[in-house]
């Protein structure tokens, strides 16, 4: 007798779906000071102005990672999966940088469902989420996509 799938039909037809754009998140010199000093990172570019301007910006840069973690993507925004399982464990982030983030810009995150699927592990089975994020510009450009990966069970 097979056990039924933790991943129903309804949860199956969720891949490919993406949030929309959600609330548009302006990039903030406060907040980019304090990334940087909570992470460690006391690069100028992400301090001075006037470095920055100096190194060809138009603007402090924001450090890599910072808007993982500053602006809600759309697994957790607006997926509401149907699943039996309630325990959710962060998995993996691949993130790639295309241009810089500068402080002023006005940036954009929508999420897309890559995958769900259902794997046996030796505590039991779990279900993965693969997600896909394009953080896009005020101009249109994408300056990061991130690849996630949620394991709930």
């Amino acid at each position: 007798m097979s056990e039924e799938s933790l991943v129903s039909e309804q949860a199956k037809a969720m891949i490919g779906q993406e949030t929309g754009p959600g609330e548009p998140f302006d990039v903030e010199k406060g907040w980019v000071r304090k990334f940087a000093e909570a992470t460690l990172v006391p690069d100028p570019l992400y301090l001075d102005e006037a470095y920055a301007s100096r190194a060809g910006y138009r603007g402090i840069v924001a450090p890599p990672g910072f808007l993982l973690y500053n602006i809600r993507s759309g697994t957790e925004r607006d997926f509401d999966i149907p699943l039996p399982v309630g325990r959710r464990i962060k998995g993996a982030d691949e993130v790639e940088f295309y241009a810089p983030v500068i402080v002023g810009d006005t940036i954009t995150a929508n999420t897309r469902i890559l995958d769900i699927y259902e794997r046996a592990g030796k505590t039991g089975r779990m279900v993965f989420i693969i997600s896909e994020t394009i953080y896009t510009n005020q101009n249109g450009e994408v300056v990061q996509k991130s690849r996630a990966t949620v394991i709930k069970r």
